[in-house]
């Protein structure tokens, strides 16, 4: 995908992100495949992760 990540700040529970994308894509595409791709990581690199969240991860 054609995105940049302009900036990022990280809270404790949550986070923010500045990016720029071309219009071709929606909003809600985007963080529809951010969230599926950050949450594959985590369950791949915390797959305990998955006992403390249970399905919603």
């Amino acid at each position: 995908m054609d995105i940049e990540i302009i900036e990022i700040a990280v809270n404790p529970d949550h986070v923010h992100i500045f990016f720029k994308y071309p219009p071709k894509y929606s909003l809600s595409f985007i963080a529809k495949r951010l969230k599926g791709r950050t949450s594959r990581i985590l369950r791949k690199e915390f797959p305990h992760l998955k006992e403390w969240c249970g399905e919603h991860m």
